[in-house]
């Protein structure tokens, strides 16, 4: 099977293969945190037919959507998002914030709530991990965060599309090294589930390039391609990424 790509851009439009959805942050009042248990959708949503939409408060950003999560912000977000057309929202998560290598309880509690809050509005889920993370010869250590943080939801059909890292540096040694054990034991923690990494906008399409040529084919089942650049310029830039990732397995 072909690689799928997701092109990402600046002008915050959001590719996968031919479907394209715009993005847009929302603003809501933080409120008292009320957890929820983990629920899932029937079926779990290809890749082809996600419509993703970049997601943190809008006052609350970075790690504060944990540190400061909320249940009720997070519903009214999500249902403004899903009202909008979207099918998918993409969540990033810091394991410092977190807790690393063992999530705290009370984060897994903000996590797994997430999750099913996103079900709840009919929205699957992107998840983006090690974020803001270079630990990169901590191979045990990541592992266990793997199993800590999503151990529990191997039968979870919300999450649709797992990017191990955002923006990888491709022109570190150990980063790809890393992304090359990891990507193999995040599809044992999660079986079924499309696994990507990406590169970063700034190092263009050869960055993407790079990623797709250092790492193993098997290892990857999505390309994601981050775009920076003039919005006249993102069909071109779609377009040959498409051709680079062709015949891919």
């Amino acid at each position: 099977m072909h690689r799928r790509l997701a092109v990402w851009s600046l002008v915050l439009a959001t590719v996968m293969l031919s479907s394209a959805v715009a993005t847009e942050s929302f603003a809501a009042k933080r409120t008292t945190t009320t957890m929820t248990s983990v629920t899932t959708a029937p079926t779990r949503l290809p890749v082809s037919q996600l419509k993703i939409m970049n997601y943190y408060p809008a006052d609350a950003g970075w790690t504060l959507m944990w540190s400061s999560y909320s249940h009720t912000r997070t519903a009214a977000d999500f249902q403004a998002i899903a009202a909008l057309g979207a099918n998918t929202v993409r969540i990033i998560v810091q394991p410092n914030t977190i807790g690393y290598p063992t999530p705290s309880s009370t984060m897994m509690a903000n996590f797994n709530d997430m999750l099913s809050t996103a079900s709840a509005q009919g929205l699957s889920v992107q998840l983006t991990l090690f974020d803001w993370w270079s630990s990169y010869t901590d191979i045990a250590g990541s592992q266990q965060w793997l199993r800590g943080l999503l151990g529990g939801q191997k039968n979870n059909t919300t999450i649709a599309l797992v990017e191990l890292q955002n923006e990888l540096p491709v022109g570190t040694a150990a980063a790809i090294s890393w992304a090359q054990q990891l990507l193999p034991y995040l599809s044992n923690v999660l079986p079924g589930v499309p696994r990507t990494v990406s590169a970063a906008g700034s190092t263009g399409l050869a960055g993407i390039s790079t990623l797709l040529t250092s790492l193993s084919p098997s290892v990857m089942d999505v390309a994601d391609v981050h775009f920076y650049g003039d919005a006249s310029g993102a069909a071109d830039a779609i377009r040959t990424a498409q051709a680079s990732a062709a015949g891919k397995k």
